[in-house]
């Protein structure tokens, strides 16, 4: 029986975003599981041009910055060699898409933290936050051994 040949797929028109998926990148990150692992989130997303989320129970760091080779039309300044991940982004492993400027996502993400206070607010109502501190251990001895 002969193959198909391959199904050619559509053109993305990324000047319906604006090339939205040029302007950030994303790091998974460990979930948080220690008061230090949630306290470093709160560090991170003190940063400008720096949010958080969350997808299926895993963490990302999302830094918005945008391509050096986004252009003003929202294209590819160098699309005959972008990087492979480039290439691929906007299509799902059964080849339909999933890109940003696409109408069938429109909950990006389970849960998206701008800043500080939307993260710690999250927090609190996990119960994760604030968080309890351990005293300083002072050997037995009444003020930590201070007269």
């Amino acid at each position: 029986m002969a193959k198909s040949p391959p199904k050619k797929l559509p053109v993305l028109n990324c000047q319906v975003c604006g090339g939205a998926c040029c302007k950030y990148f994303a790091l998974e990150v460990d979930r948080p599981k220690t008061p230090e692992d949630y306290d470093n989130l709160r560090w991170y997303i003190a940063h400008k041009d720096i949010s958080i989320f969350i997808d299926k129970k895993d963490w990302y760091l999302q830094i918005n910055t945008s391509c050096r080779y986004l252009t003003p039309e929202s294209q590819c300044g160098i699309y005959d060699r972008r990087p492979k991940i480039c290439r691929d982004y906007g299509w799902d492993t059964k080849k339909e898409t999933e890109c940003h400027g696409s109408e069938l996502q429109d909950n990006l993400h389970e849960h998206y933290f701008a800043n500080l206070e939307e993260l710690e607010a999250y927090l609190r109502k996990a119960g994760k936050y604030p968080f309890r501190r351990k005293k300083k251990r002072t050997l037995g001895l009444k003020n930590g051994g201070m007269k």
